[in-house]
């Protein structure tokens, strides 16, 4: 089968390309009808990490078209999420391995059902082990901490606070289930903290902004005694004269729920995709800007430098 793909052909610029399928006799091959734009791969972009000419694509999802000789899941038409062993999806087509295919129930859209970063905000909040009656807080409303909101909010929690400095991006999280907003350039958000948790200040706080000038102020939100940082983010920019003696007063354990640290990532999967499947975790006012394959350098210029209202973009292979 031929494709149409994006090629990363030198660093900051994409060609679309024709190629060929080959199906392995343990993969299916997908029709892609949407992948996501994720900030980790402006590094391929960027020429940070990988060689050019080169493909890109991990959040993707799409509908099966032929199936292997030794795959026994999956059938033609099947609605599938995947979490992929190589970057290739933006492309019209892609094959992959069928044991990480992971079925859509008929009434979920596709089109907003990609895996791969729902995977990574599971694997946070089983870092992050929330307990009946704490109090969390998410710094940064962008995709991943909304998801997060979307997972914690309910009554298990006293309280799920969430602060950026985006008004838009608050009333967002409010809308997917935070109890409470704090925009940190107009309030002081540990104050503030300690008034909404009646002086208990956060047993956990998850990290999202990837901002390194943040992550000794999230000390500043959590409890004496036991407590909870989980760093969600990646950062750009090294942590110079980071002082850890404020976590270390505070009694605070810090985790780093990266795909790395996840041992059984296809289970982690299978719980994400299930989170699809019920609902948990939805697209719903978090998709802000769409592409087609062939605006794929218009995507990553966007993913680059982000326009006002961007929260996440996507790219559909076949529009």
């Amino acid at each position: 089968m031929k494709t149409k793909t994006a090629v990363l052909i030198e660093p900051g610029k994409f060609s679309i390309k024709e190629r060929d399928i080959t199906l392995k006799p343990d993969e299916v091959i997908v029709r892609v009808e949407v992948c996501g734009l994720c900030n980790w791969e402006l590094n391929h972009f960027k020429g940070l990490i990988g060689k050019a000419p080169m493909t890109l694509g991990h959040e993707w999802a799409g509908i099966v078209v032929e199936t292997g000789a030794q795959t026994r899941k999956l059938k033609v038409g099947d609605k599938v999420t995947v979490l992929p062993d190589r970057l290739e999806g933006f492309s019209q087509y892609a094959a992959v391995k069928e044991e990480f295919c992971f079925l859509l129930n008929e009434d979920i859209d596709v089109k907003k059902a990609f895996l791969e970063p729902l995977k990574c905000v599971t694997t946070v909040l089983h870092a992050a082990a929330p307990k009946a009656g704490d109090y969390g807080v998410i710094v940064g409303c962008g995709p991943m901490g909304l998801w997060c909101t979307q997972a914690l909010k309910g009554h298990l929690l006293a309280g799920l606070i969430a602060i950026d400095v985006d008004d838009e991006k608050l009333a967002l999280a409010k809308e997917m289930g935070a109890s409470a907003l704090i925009n940190s350039q107009k309030e002081n958000a540990p104050e503030k903290i300690r008034e909404l948790t009646g002086g208990h200040m956060a047993d956990f706080v998850i990290e999202g902004t990837g901002l390194p000038a943040l992550m000794e102020t999230c000390a500043d939100y959590l409890k004496d005694g036991p407590s909870r940082l989980c760093i969600m983010s990646y950062y750009e920019s090294e942590m110079a004269g980071f002082d850890f003696r404020k976590f270390l007063d505070k009694g605070t354990t810090i985790f780093t729920p990266h795909p790395v640290s996840d041992p059984l990532q296809l289970d982690t999967a299978r719980r994400a995709a299930a989170l699809i499947n019920n609902g948990t975790y939805h697209m719903d006012g978090i998709i802000s800007h769409t592409f087609r394959l062939d605006e794929i350098q218009e995507a990553f210029d966007a993913l680059s430098h982000k326009p006002k209202g961007f929260i996440k973009g996507v790219v559909y292979p076949n529009d």
